[in-house]
């Protein structure tokens, strides 16, 4: 009697610790890194953008206007205290330089 049962070979899977990526898989994860790295760039032009370069300016052709006055004192000594903040409007004849040490 023959056997009519069909021999089959199994085969264990091949190791793939040396495996290549194929083109496509390469193309893949290159444009993965690029986005990555896109988006990285830009939220960091974003923060430098938003913590300085909004405030700096540059121009050939400007002309400053500036509305500045004189303090004088009427006595003489260093002023140790200033009541008041940079541009700040104040009114006449308020304090600004209480504590005087002569």
């Amino acid at each position: 009697m023959t056997d009519t049962t069909p021999n089959v070979q199994l085969r264990a899977p091949a190791s793939r610790a040396g495996a290549r990526l194929s083109g496509a898989r390469l193309r893949e994860a290159s444009l993965g890194l690029a986005v990555a790295l896109g988006l990285f760039a830009g939220a960091r032009y974003g923060y430098d953008y938003w913590t300085t370069g909004r405030y700096l300016i540059s121009t050939d052709d400007a002309y400053i206007d500036a509305h500045s006055t004189l303090i004088s004192p009427k006595v003489t000594g260093y002023v140790s205290e200033v009541s008041v903040n940079d541009n700040q409007t104040i009114k006449a004849g308020q304090v600004i330089a209480p504590r005087i040490i002569q």
